[in-house]
């Protein structure tokens, strides 16, 4: 795959939570700042702003960041790149849960606001510029996110 740079969106879907006190699934969504990309076999890594986060049926605007780095490329299909176990990610940043439109402050969460690693990780083309990062993940919230 190619460096893909300035994606419009990008939805990624963790689908197994380490923590006791969590057991579903959190949708980020992301906006069209960041950069995502890797060269043959290496891991796919990247860093992308984040602009809200689900869960269940709650969403929440963010004004944080993603970054990440899966384990080595293992396959390719078209239009879809399989990635081992291994690497790690980060959402650090603020979730704007007073609902203020976008101010940061006491009343929201602030720092890092989970952290985790692959199991293993699939990433989809949806459309030109929309990609889906779907994987398997051992999570660590943040007591304050918990």
């Amino acid at each position: 795959m190619t460096r893909t740079r300035n994606m419009w969106a990008v939805f990624f879907t963790l689908t197994i939570l380490g923590l006791p006190a969590w057991s579903g699934s959190i949708g980020l969504q992301f906006g069209s700042i960041g950069k995502v990309g890797n060269q043959g076999s290496h891991p796919l890594m990247g860093t992308i702003r984040e602009v809200g986060m689900t869960f269940g049926n709650a969403t929440i605007p963010a004004m944080s960041w993603f970054s990440f780095t899966t384990g080595k490329s293992s396959g390719l299909k078209p239009n879809e790149w399989l990635f081992g176990a291994g690497g790690q990610f980060k959402s650090y940043g603020c979730v704007d849960i007073d609902l203020d439109q976008g101010k940061c402050d006491k009343k929201d969460l602030y720092g890092t606001l989970f952290t985790g690693t692959f199991k293993s990780a699939e990433l989809f083309q949806t459309g030109k510029n929309t990609f889906t990062l779907n994987g398997q993940v051992s999570v660590i919230l943040s007591p304050v996110l918990a």
